[in-house]
């Protein structure tokens, strides 16, 4: 905290305290006397703050802490930019799912219709067409739109949500396919811990293990398809 409010907090444990009675000429000189305590600059170097001091083992596993912290941040922003590079949107996960949830109430429409007919559905006020957009765009990479049906078979351009009581974790695999094909063109490592805060739901590690398995078949799927050799996914356990 602010080392000036300090002396007040002080002052209404003890109304008696006085640093130059102690022979400090000043509170700062008083503090700077603490063993357990240090004078350290703000931020926005504006403002001296009394802190406890850290042992050095302590001011180690600190700074190994932040370290890490900042690896792990810098490797999501790495993997957010390769999933963008693979045109994959970026959606909130509560928008996703309600933009979901009224998708999979509407007739087969055209592709171009869908947009205004999910507004025109939704409660939530705050999903803009563009996000709409989007969570239209990762289901059609999940591949929710099947041609099932007549109105669909009579005209390519119409479309309907197929219902997946599952469809969370397959939207994952489909992300974790464009997410490691991004990491083989680039020679990048995927990190089990890491991947996981780029997912939409929550997995232990047994079961993000096969999702990652799952999404890596997936990609070499994809490859097969356009004739093309798929490379091999490097993961960190």
């Amino acid at each position: 905290m602010p080392y000036s409010p300090l002396k007040s907090v002080m002052m209404n444990i003890d109304s008696a305290f006085d640093e130059k009675s102690l022979g400090f000429k000043s509170f700062s000189d008083f503090l700077k006397s603490v063993d357990s305590i240090e004078l350290v600059c703000s931020d926005d170097a504006k403002t001296w703050l009394a802190a406890p001091k850290l042992s050095k083992n302590q001011n180690t596993d600190s700074l190994r802490a932040k370290k890490g912290e900042q690896e792990i941040t810098a490797l999501v922003e790495t993997y957010q930019k390769l999933l963008k590079e693979k045109s994959w949107p970026s959606v909130p996960s509560d928008y996703l799912s309600k933009i979901y949830s009224v998708l999979i109430t509407l007739p087969p429409l055209p592709k171009d219709e869908l947009v205004e007919a999910v507004i025109g559905k939704l409660d939530d006020k705050k999903i803009t067409s563009t996000d709409i957009k989007r969570a239209i765009s990762i289901f059609l990479k999940s591949n929710f739109f099947p041609q099932n049906n007549l109105e669909t078979l009579l005209d390519k351009s119409y479309c309907q949500l197929e219902k997946n009581e599952h469809y969370i974790k397959d939207i994952d695999i489909a992300l974790i396919a464009r997410l490691g094909s991004g990491c083989i063109e680039n020679d990048i490592e995927l990190d089990l811990d890491v991947v996981s805060k780029c997912l939409y739901e929550n997995y232990k590690k047994d079961k993000l293990k096969l999702l990652i398995d799952q999404g890596n078949e997936l990609y070499k799927k994809i490859k097969q398809q356009y004739g093309q050799k798929h490379g091999i996914l490097l993961i960190k356990q």
